[in-house]
């Protein structure tokens, strides 16, 4: 039997196993083509990434010393503000002043501005003004001053033998000098062309005082206040000529 195109079937047949045959052959080769270029370009592309970064070129460091590490900073102590001494004795007066105390010999005069008075002091002694009115002054001869440049600031014993303290202050009229002299013996004494009551009278062990300590006082009458020249040391074999060193220095005192 012959097909439209003249041919027996089983020859069309024949054809068409051939034709399916080689149709089956290209698609092979396609995609076997396909798969290699596929491969290929994955490859480049997994080798391009996979190449190493360049390392950056070194750069030479400047010639010279190496820049040293800064040394940890070591705790400094604090400075001081204030030193615990002695206070500084107040200066005497310079010679010829008019208008100061007459001195007796190889004493020093010296002027308490604030407080409108100057006094007379042995060569030797210390003055320390002890407030900045003035109102308070001591006067202390070179034992005390020794012992006390040793002892500051615990001081120590009050009246030791051969010291003497004297202090000159201002105090107002509500304590009265006879309440004061009610066991002492009084005196009077003339301190700047005026008449001043004195007084010497010992320790009262009551008071926590040594009964051998002799206490010598002299009461200035200003109007307002009494300036009270006082002292307190040791009887011993010096006592007398310790009361006079404390009496010729109130009689030197200058009031303005």
């Amino acid at each position: 039997m012959k097909s439209f195109l003249g041919r027996s079937s089983g020859s069309s047949r024949w054809w068409l196993a051939v034709a399916a045959a080689v149709v089956v052959a290209l698609l092979a080769v396609g995609i076997a083509l396909g798969v290699y270029f596929a491969g290929s370009g994955s490859g480049a592309s997994d080798s391009s990434a996979a190449a190493p970064t360049a390392s950056p070129t070194p750069v030479a460091s400047p010639s010279g010393s190496p820049t040293p590490t800064p040394a940890a900073a070591q705790p400094v102590s604090p400075t001081p503000t204030s030193v615990d001494r002695p206070p500084t004795p107040y200066p005497p007066m310079g010679e010829g002043i008019l208008g100061g105390p007459s001195c007796p010999e190889g004493w020093l005069a010296y002027d308490i501005v604030a407080a409108s008075y100057a006094f007379c002091a042995p060569q030797g002694w210390n003055v320390i003004v002890r407030s900045s009115d003035g109102r308070m002054v001591d006067v202390w001869n070179p034992a005390f001053s020794a012992r006390l440049a040793q002892t500051w600031p615990k001081g120590g014993e009050a009246f030791p033998l051969g010291e003497v303290s004297v202090r000159i202050d201002n105090e107002p009229k509500v304590s009265t000098v006879e309440e004061w002299t009610q066991s002492c013996d009084q005196f009077k004494v003339a301190v700047s062309g005026r008449e001043a009551s004195g007084c010497v009278r010992y320790g009262e062990p009551i008071l926590g005082i040594p009964e051998d300590v002799m206490r010598v006082a002299v009461w200035i009458d200003r109007g307002e206040d009494f300036l009270i020249v006082s002292a307190g040391f040791r009887v011993s074999e010096t006592a007398d000529a310790d009361k006079e060193t404390i009496l010729q220095l109130a009689r030197s005192i200058h009031l303005r």
